[in-house]
């Protein structure tokens, strides 16, 4: 049976499918009109800002509620992620003869937690409290929780350890770390741990509850975005589904190779209700945005053979000589090249070939002992998708000093790339001798990237 259709404030902004381009919104908390749809939204009549709507905790299965957190007014998350439309910090109260919290809120959303928490149990008769992951926005109500119940078990993956303890900074406070198919059997509920490391870090966890089939997901098949009327997904929510890729490009694209196998443990269970740490859970096609995870990792190969890129920016033409050369040499041998003028050609379309490549070749000019901003650019997109491992040189023209190539060179390194240990400068103009320089140092690194 379809749901009925999603009421959103904004109907003229329009989504793409498959991998939708990021949607602007009218910022919620500078603007009443927004904020009286989305109330209208919701059935209701605006009279104050979202966060004094009262919502109640929502029983998810018998015995399992949804006692976390709305925030509905962030606009920016870990500094550098719009969230035009808010957030939640998931949080899950499961219920036998001893009882477990699953993930925690953010610090400034303790009282929302309790609120909900409290017709369920007193805070001082819960048992664990179970981190899937450690960031402040699933641990920030710890202090508090800790200071109401000092005899509250903390449970979290054998890597969070070291986080949590330096979080906490007490040893009287009862700390385990689990491991990879642990269980936790509170008596008529069953929880096994899931290990899923660097999605998106090192200390992630999944916690399932078996007799009910459900997944908690952590920060894994979420979004951010707070919704007004109803907790769960509806199905064909364009809105959402943006979100979720949104949420993916920005904080999980760059361990994509650890998020795949972390997914493919996931399907092995059977499922429910999806619920992720932000935004709507999943009941009504639980595994929507598991299955968009296995799309999302895939490898995306541009041909069968192995590809190079070759991205620059050049002042005088100089730089972009040695790329052409590049360019002309690596093209007879038995690998594909692109060749990239960062200024010229579109950072999606730049992030896309890097994620694409075996090989990448950075070439900028020296400038004031640096490289030049279009190259600096280009090569933090690096830091947003998997490129551990990938083959990796630099080079450039300078007229004196020529201090760019090792700089990039260095980062490269830093980002653990696999960086050629040769690398190719020339003074200004490239001479027939320097270009003939140019073409044996492609020819090697051709033989270092298939090597």
């Amino acid at each position: 049976m379809q749901s009925s259709p999603r009421c959103h404030p904004f109907p003229d902004i329009k989504y793409t499918t498959g991998r939708p381009n990021r949607a602007t919104n009218i910022p919620l908390s500078d603007n009443s009109e927004a904020k009286k749809a989305i109330a209208k939204c919701a059935g209701e009549t605006y009279i104050g800002a979202p966060e004094e709507k009262k919502v109640k905790s929502v029983e998810l299965a018998s015995n399992v509620f949804w006692v976390g957190a709305l925030d509905p007014d962030l606009r920016i998350f870990d500094i550098n992620v719009k969230t035009d439309y808010g957030t939640t910090y998931n949080a899950y109260l499961v219920k036998g003869e001893k009882t477990a919290l699953i993930d925690g809120v953010k610090s400034g959303f303790e009282d929302q937690l309790f609120e909900r928490l409290l017709p369920h149990l007193a805070i001082e008769d819960l048992d664990y409290f179970i981190l899937n992951h450690t960031e402040p926005d699933h641990s920030g109500a710890l202090g508090k929780l800790l200071e109401r119940n000092p005899n509250l078990k903390l449970l979290c993956a054998k890597p969070a350890l070291p986080f949590l303890k330096n979080i906490i900074n007490d040893d009287k406070v009862s700390v385990e770390g689990v491991k990879d198919g642990q269980l936790l059997e509170l008596g008529g509920a069953t929880l096994e741990f899931i290990s899923a490391p660097f999605m998106h870090w090192p200390d992630t966890m999944f916690t399932y509850l078996v007799e009910q089939k459900i997944l908690f997901s952590c920060d894994g098949y979420g979004a951010h975005y707070a919704p007004f009327d109803d907790i769960f997904y509806q199905q064909n929510d364009e809105v959402v589904d943006h979100a979720a890729w949104y949420y993916y490009d920005c904080i999980m694209r760059p361990y994509a190779s650890h998020c795949r196998k972390a997914t493919l443990k996931a399907l092995d269970r059977e499922i429910e209700i999806c619920a992720p740490s932000h935004g709507p859970l999943n009941k009504v096609e639980p595994k929507r945005f598991i299955e968009r995870y296995l799309e999302w990792t895939e490898i995306k190969r541009l041909s069968e053979r192995p590809l190079v890129v070759i991205a620059y920016a050049s002042s005088y033409g100089n730089t972009g000589q040695m790329a052409q050369t590049f360019y002309q040499q690596i093209q007879s041998s038995e690998v594909d090249v692109e060749l990239v003028d960062v200024q010229n050609v579109p950072a999606a379309r730049q992030r896309d070939l890097y994620e694409a490549a075996d090989g990448l070749l950075f070439g900028s000019p020296t400038f004031v002992n640096d490289a030049v901003k279009p190259i600096w650019d280009s090569l933090h997109l690096l830091s947003t998708i998997s490129c551990v491992g990938k083959k990796a040189a630099a080079f450039g023209s300078y007229g004196w000093g020529g201090q760019a190539v090792a700089i990039i060179e260095s980062y490269l390194a830093s980002l653990k790339l696999k960086v050629h240990e040769s690398s190719c400068r020339v003074r200004l103009v490239p001479s027939a001798a320097d270009l003939d320089d140019c073409r044996q140092f492609a020819r090697g690194f051709s033989e270092f990237m298939l090597n």
